[in-house]
């Protein structure tokens, strides 16, 4: 089973001021109309199913349900990329779409629905700048 892991972060200086820490150089349109990611993403197609193609970005994310939620496991993936042209999807490619894995303690005891109204309520200034799709799986603890 083949997975393609591409790299969209970094500090933001290398085509500054092209490039942010909020918009790395693997997001900028560097040999065309596509971003450097959309184009890897591009060659890996027909060698990877694209459901196993990941973009690794959206470090903000993590804080944030770090510090409310406390979790022992945390996984935070932008899965923007695969949703390229769809509604919701921004021209970048990335930071619309995030799919987050999370285990907490703080979800003993509560229903699907409160802990994934926990997770949206960390998360709620990332909605309110235009998170469009968040796909929650909560990871029971051991």
């Amino acid at each position: 089973m083949k997975w393609a892991v591409l790299l969209a972060g970094g500090s933001g200086t290398r085509f500054w001021p092209l490039s942010t820490p909020d918009h790395p150089k693997q997001l900028l349109p560097l040999t065309g109309s596509a971003s450097s990611a959309e184009e890897a993403v591009e060659r890996l197609t027909g060698l990877i199913p694209r459901e196993r193609i990941l973009v690794v970005a959206g470090a903000g994310l993590a804080p944030k349900l770090q510090a409310r939620l406390q979790p022992t496991r945390l996984e935070v993936l932008d899965e923007s990329a695969a949703h390229a042209g769809h509604s919701g999807a921004n021209a970048e490619g990335y930071g619309s779409h995030f799919r987050i894995r999370i285990a907490s303690p703080l979800f003993t005891g509560q229903s699907r629905v409160a802990r994934h109204r926990l997770v949206y309520d960390a998360l709620q200034n990332f909605i309110d700048q235009g998170l469009h799709a968040l796909a929650i799986e909560i990871i029971e603890s051991p």
